[in-house]
């Protein structure tokens, strides 16, 4: 039973930073964002190129899979070594970063 739920743990984590990765490999300017949904950008609410994009899932189940992703998102991260720790870290502030970015940019069209 530990297995299985190391196994689906760490499948989530591959999922997860493919994700990441398809969505930084755009790059600036990138035609990801395809609409927002509750909860942040792409049409479910999780984000372009998450493996849950184009289901069609009701509210209750977004609501569903957001809990359970915050409920195991800590468990995922112990499971990882410092190294990768670190690059899921980097790769996040990196994110945040580019979001940064483009807020800024549209706040001075809108300027504009």
């Amino acid at each position: 039973m530990k297995r299985i739920r190391i196994v689906t743990l760490s499948a989530l984590i591959a999922v997860l930073l493919a994700g990441g990765a398809a969505v930084a490999g755009q790059g600036p300017g990138g035609s990801g964002f395809r609409g927002r949904g509750p909860g942040g950008p792409g049409p479910n609410g999780f984000g372009p190129g998450f493996a849950f994009d184009g289901l069609e899932l009701t509210e209750a189940q977004q609501l569903q899979m957001r809990q359970l992703m915050e409920q195991y998102r800590e468990q995922m991260f112990a499971i990882l070594t410092p190294e990768q720790q670190a690059l899921v870290q980097q790769r996040r502030e990196a994110r945040e970063a580019r979001m940064k970015e483009r807020l800024e940019r549209m706040q001075q069209r809108l300027q504009n």
